[in-house]
């Protein structure tokens, strides 16, 4: 036997437009859920890079200031290595040693029978030092070297004190243990014979001499501590 039907007094799109109306509601909470959260992305986003620019500003006004002081420091640098050539410059022209102790040590190195009548000092500029001979490899090396470095102006010009003396003397044996005698000294160095000839017969078969040399570039007479007399000190350079 069968069921009897079931009857529904509902209309027949209620069903219908219910799910629909469900089916709505869910989209616009899905709609309103989305856009809420891309308007929360866009608010962090624009607050992480107005945070990012801050930082970069920060950053970049701190480099800069850090630059100025890279290039005050470079500054004063080339200033102090320019005042120090200079002042290395000053020191080669400043005689070390005082003409008195100069003459003094002259003439204590005279022999018997020889005597001096003109004595002539000047400067003389140094020869600058030759530099070995470098391969290639060595030289490219030696560019990226200075290169990293900062550019520093040549060294100063160095002078040396050049005395040329001119006397006489009764033999050639004296004028050699005079040019003998100022070799040993501390004092000099190079000392080199330029002439000895016989002078005329008026003046009594004398020979004329003349000779050269060098203050040594390393000589320093300082007074001693304990001592009234100057003494010869070795200073480094």
């Amino acid at each position: 036997m069968n069921a009897p039907n079931q009857l529904s007094f509902l209309p027949e799109d209620y069903l219908v437009r219910k799910a629909q109306h469900r089916t709505n509601l869910i989209c616009a909470t899905l709609f309103v859920v989305m856009i809420g959260a891309i308007a929360v992305a866009f608010t962090t986003g624009e607050r992480g890079l107005r945070d990012a620019e801050g930082r970069h500003a920060a950053i970049e006004s701190q480099y800069t200031d850090a630059a100025k002081r890279i290039a005050e420091m470079k500054q004063l640098q080339e200033r102090q290595t320019v005042l120090a050539r200079q002042a290395d410059l000053s020191a080669s022209l400043i005689d070390r040693v005082p003409r008195s102790y100069m003459l003094a040590e002259i003439t204590n190195r005279l022999p018997a029978g020889v005597s001096l009548r003109e004595m002539e000092m000047t400067r003389k500029k140094r020869a600058a030092a030759i530099e070995p001979q470098q391969t290639a490899f060595a030289r490219k090396k030696t560019t990226k070297t200075k290169t990293k470095g900062p550019v520093l102006p040549p060294p100063p010009d160095q002078y040396d004190s050049v005395i040329k003396l001119t006397g006489v003397a009764a033999t050639d044996a004296q004028v050699a243990r005079f040019v003998a005698s100022l070799s040993e000294s501390e004092l000099f160095v190079e000392v080199n014979l330029l002439l000895s000839a016989q002078m005329d017969r008026s003046e009594n078969d004398l020979r004329k001499f003349s000779l050269e040399m060098l203050i040594s570039p390393v000589a320093d007479i300082r007074p001693a501590a304990n001592a009234k007399q100057p003494t010869m000190a070795k200073v480094e350079q």
